[in-house]
């Protein structure tokens, strides 16, 4: 029996569990942002050692004729697997430019005090960008602006809340708007996969003569690339916003 293709077999499934234990723990907020990083980290490093292994192991079968061919292709199709993530993202950090918090219009983005108390101190600060980093996002994500319609800004507000309920996001300060200024909402959100968490806000702004804009802004609580998730949510969220105010206009 080849001993590469048995450690390869068994570091693919200790990396699997390993990685679904971290996910679940993640989500329930019972690991530190550090800990979930490194477990994840660990997660890659043992299915990248279970792919090599699974090649040396057919090697040596193949010229030796051990056996265990079928521990081998195990481990080699589970390492792949648990990789492709990984390299999903590797390729995203290549497209997508080296940014994490994304707002509809730098000149007056949607701020964000709870999420100043709420972040942990290995999260990211949050800033307001510099002239690179905005002139990356506008030729990135030119799609991202804010939103206009012909709505009572009330109106608006309730169904941008009721769609933030719908997604899960956990509200963590909110005010409506009137006559003192835009209604307010901030949240964070977790990543679907990994349940990493981001802050998200949007502001209802009452530009009078029953229009409404609303603007959002998402950043990441940890790393330097967002891998373009922030773009993704602003852009889901506004476009389901605008079809559901546009569908349901007596809302």
């Amino acid at each position: 029996m080849s001993r590469l293709a048995l450690f390869s077999r068994r570091a693919a499934v200790f990396a699997l569990a390993l990685g679904l234990l971290g996910m679940a723990l993640n989500h329930a907020e019972k690991l530190e942002t550090t800990a979930a990083v490194a477990t994840f980290m660990m997660v890659v490093a043992l299915a990248a050692l279970a792919v090599l292994a699974a090649i040396g192991g057919i090697v040596r079968i193949w010229h030796r004729g051990h056996l265990g061919l079928a521990q081998a292709l195990a481990g080699l199709l589970l390492g792949s697997a648990i990789l492709a993530g990984p390299a999903y993202l590797s390729w995203e950090t290549v497209t997508k430019p080296m940014i994490n918090d994304i707002a509809t219009d730098w000149t007056n983005p949607p701020v964000m005090p709870a999420a100043v108390r709420d972040r942990s101190k290995f999260a990211n600060a949050l800033r307001h960008p510099t002239p690179e980093e905005i002139a990356a996002q506008a030729e990135a994500y030119p799609e991202i602006g804010p939103l206009v319609v012909n709505m009572p800004s009330q109106r608006v507000y309730e169904a941008a809340r009721a769609l933030v309920r719908e997604r899960g996001w956990r509200i963590l300060d909110e005010a409506r708007p009137d006559e003192r200024g835009p209604g307010r909402l901030e949240m964070v959100a977790r990543t679907p996969v990994l349940g990493f968490k981001d802050d998200v806000a949007v502001a209802v702004t009452n530009l009078g003569e029953g229009r409404t804009r609303v603007d959002m802004r998402s950043a990441s609580r940890i790393g330097r690339h967002d891998f373009g998730k922030n773009a993704e949510r602003i852009y889901g969220f506004l476009t389901d916003l605008d079809e559901r105010l546009r569908s349901s206009p007596l809302l």
